[in-house]
C-alpha cells in the first residue's frame, strides 16, 4: 500500500462540458462508422469489382498488397473513406484537448504532489538529459499534438492527459463489453500466462514504452506480489502515469529510458511486455530493444508484445487495409516492421527457435470466460484480428 489517504485520481480532473461530452461521442461513433460500416463497403468494393482487375501474385503477398493499394487509390470510395478517417483521428485528440487546457495547472499540481511518493515499490525517475529519439521527436504519432514528449510548462503532463481522454474516445464505440470489468490487452495476456502457465509467478514485470501505465498496471490483478516497472522516453506520460498509479494505490517503478539501452541488471526481469510499441520504432532500434529484452530476462523468464500481424499471416486485402496508417497517421515504421518474421527477431536476439512462439488471443472482454479458455488450451479459434476482437501477440521463453 502507498497511501493511508485516498489521492486524487488525476484521469477525473478534465471534466468536460456537456458539448464537449457530445462531440466525443460523435467522434467514438464516427470512428465506429468508418472502420466497420465504411470499412465493409470498401472491402466488398474491392473483391466484386476491383480485385477482378489486378492479376493475383501468389507467391508474393508484399507485392500483391501494393498492387491493391495502387488500384484502391485510384477509387472515389477509397479517398473519401481515408479523407474521413485522417479527420476522425485528428478530431479524436481536438475533442479533449480543451477541457485539458483549461484543467492543466491542476493536472500538474496534482502530478508534482504524486511524484514525493517514492517507496521501496513505487517511484517515478526521470533522466532531463535523456535524448529523445527522432522517430518520436521529429513527428506527431497518431496525428498526436505534441507526440508523447513535448512540454508546454514546467513539469508538464498535458499529452499524457490528452493520450488518457483521447484514447477512450478513440476505441469507445468500438470496444465489446460482453465481457464486463474484463478486456484489455493487459488483462488479457495476464489471464493467458496464468491459464497455459499456473507455476509462472513473475517476481518483476517490465512493460516498455509504457506511455500512461493502461497496459502494465492491470497485471496487478493477476500477479499481485510482482513487482511493476515501466520505462518510455517521454517525461509528460510518465508523470502522468505515476499519478495514476498512485490513484489507485498501485506500486509501479516509472523511469524514463530508451529501451534500445538500460540501466537494469542482467536476468532483473520474469516477465517483459509491451503494448503497440514495435510498430512505431525503425526495424534496427526494434533489433537492439529485443537483444536487450533477452538481457534483462532471467532463466525461464517470459516476453510477450501485442503487436500487429506479420505481413504473411494475413491476406494482401488485409495487409493494405492496415497498412494505412503508415501512410497517413505519421507511423512511417509500421509496415517495416510487419515485414519482419517476429520469430526470426526472437531467435536473432539470443532466443531458442523452440521457446519462442505467435499467439492469436480474443480480447477477454469479447468472450465467455469459458470460451476464452478453450483458446487458450488450444480448444477453439481467436475471431479474426481487428478492431478489439483478438490481438496478435510474438513471444519466447528465456
Amino acid at each position: 500500500m502507498l497511501q493511508k489517504q485516498p489521492f486524487p485520481s488525476i484521469d477525473a480532473i478534465p471534466r468536460e462540458t456537456h458539448d464537449e461530452a457530445s462531440r466525443q461521442r460523435y467522434v467514438s461513433f464516427l470512428r465506429k462508422f468508418i472502420m466497420s460500416d465504411l470499412s465493409s463497403k470498401m472491402k466488398d468494393l474491392y473483391f466484386e469489382d476491383i480485385s477482378k482487375t489486378i492479376a493475383d501474385d501468389e507467391v508474393n503477398k508484399q507485392s500483391q498488397t501494393v498492387k491493391i493499394r495502387r488500384a484502391m487509390e485510384k477509387t472515389l470510395f477509397y479517398k473519401v473513406w481515408s479523407s474521413l478517417r485522417f479527420n476522425a483521428q485528428e478530431m479524436t485528440w481536438f475533442s479533449v484537448q480543451n477541457q485539458v487546457e483549461r484543467s492543466l495547472s491542476d493536472l500538474v499540481k496534482i502530478s508534482k504532489e504524486a511524484s514525493r511518493v517514492k517507496t521501496d515499490t513505487a517511484s517515478l525517475n526521470l533522466n532531463p538529459s535523456l535524448e529523445i529519439p527522432k522517430y518520436v521527436s521529429k513527428l506527431d504519432i497518431h496525428q498526436m499534438p505534441g507526440c508523447f514528449h513535448t512540454e508546454y510548462v514546467s513539469d508538464d503532463v498535458a499529452v499524457g492527459a490528452v493520450y488518457a481522454h483521447g484514447t477512450k474516445v478513440f476505441g469507445g464505440a468500438m470496444k465489446k463489453s460482453s465481457n464486463p470489468g474484463k478486456g484489455g490487452v493487459a488483462d488479457t495476456i495476464s489471464n493467458y500466462l496464468k491459464m497455459k502457465y499456473p507455476n509462472f509467478k513473475p517476481k518483476r514485470i517490465l512493460d516498455i514504452g509504457c506511455t500512461i501505465g493502461s497496459n502494465l498496471l492491470p497485471y496487478r490483478n493477476v500477479f499481485p506480489d510482482a513487482e511493476l516497472y515501466g520505462v518510455d522516453v517521454a517525461a509528460p506520460v510518465l508523470r502522468y502515469a505515476h499519478a495514476r498509479a498512485v490513484s489507485m494505490n498501485i506500486p509501479v517503478h516509472f523511469s524514463q529510458q530508451n529501451a534500445e539501452k538500460m540501466n537494469f541488471n542482467d536476468g532483473f526481469f520474469d516477465l517483459i511486455v509491451s503494448s503497440f510499441f514495435f510498430h512505431e520504432i525503425p526495424t534496427k532500434s526494434s533489433r537492439l530493444i529485443v537483444k536487450e529484452i533477452s538481457r534483462l530476462l532471467s532463466f525461464k523468464g517470459m516476453t510477450v508484445h501485442m503487436e500487429l500481424p506479420s505481413v504473411n499471416e494475413v491476406d494482401p486485402y488485409y495487409n493494405f487495409y492496415i497498412d494505412w496508417d503508415a501512410y497517413h497517421n505519421n507511423e512511417p515504421h509500421y509496415a517495416s516492421f510487419r515485414k519482419q518474421d517476429p520469430i526470426e527477431l526472437l531467435v536473432n536476439a539470443g532466443f531458442k527457435e523452440k521457446n519462442a512462439y505467435i499467439l492469436h488471443l480474443p480480447d477477454r472482454g469479447g468472450v465467455t470466460d469459458h470460451d476464452f479458455r478453450k483458446v487458450v488450451d488450444g480448444n477453439g479459434s481467436s475471431p479474426k484480428h481487428g478492431n478489439y476482437a483478438s490481438y496478435y501477440f510474438f513471444g519466447a521463453q528465456k
